[in-house]
């Protein structure tokens, strides 16, 4: 995994090498400096999020800023079976996505009632992650299974990373769990 971080961090330094420069002279120009102090930080941590005999989940917590007005994080999970060392998919804990986007299409609703952060593009946005080509992220937990929305997939820069606990009724009977 510090593998996969080390080339995660190295593909973000050569691919926006030529977004930094050529941002730099707007960067210079509004900070009124000589660009000297104009850095980019790409930041990556590890956790465990759950293990047991048969799992072990990690979550990478990644930080990136490229000189624009914040910088942004994004959590990806990654759970592998402890018996084969291979990396599960989240269909290899789900019953069924149909039912797993009605479930979290009733969650944002439900948290849309107290709170209308949701942006109103946001159902469609779950039914294009959660299709069968779709890149949510997911990961194991001590409460069961997160489905896990970047920021602004969903919902404004704000309100952060938003992980939804799936209901265990939609996780598969026979997870050694």
């Amino acid at each position: 995994m510090n593998e996969k971080l080390k080339n995660e961090a190295e593909k973000f330094k050569n691919d926006n090498k030529d977004a930094i420069r050529e941002y730099l002279p707007d960067y210079i120009k509004f900070m009124g400096t000589d660009g000297e102090d104009a850095k980019y930080v790409y930041d990556s941590d590890i956790s465990v999020s759950f293990k047991n005999d048969n799992y072990i989940s990690l979550t990478t917590s990644t930080y990136e800023f490229l000189l624009g007005a914040h910088g942004g994080t994004i959590l990806k999970g990654y759970t592998y079976d402890k018996e084969t060392g291979e990396i599960l998919t989240l269909d290899d804990f789900i019953k069924d996505r149909e039912e797993l986007k009605e479930f979290v299409k009733e969650w944002i609703k439900r948290e849309s009632e107290n709170d209308d952060i949701f942006f109103p593009e946001a159902m469609d946005t779950v039914d294009t992650l959660l299709s069968e080509n779709g890149s949510i992220e997911y990961c194991l937990n001590n409460i069961g299974l997160s489905i896990i929305f970047q920021q602004y997939d969903i919902a404004p820069y704000a309100y952060g990373i938003i992980e939804i606990p799936v209901d265990k009724q939609l996780l598969k009977d026979n997870l050694k769990y």
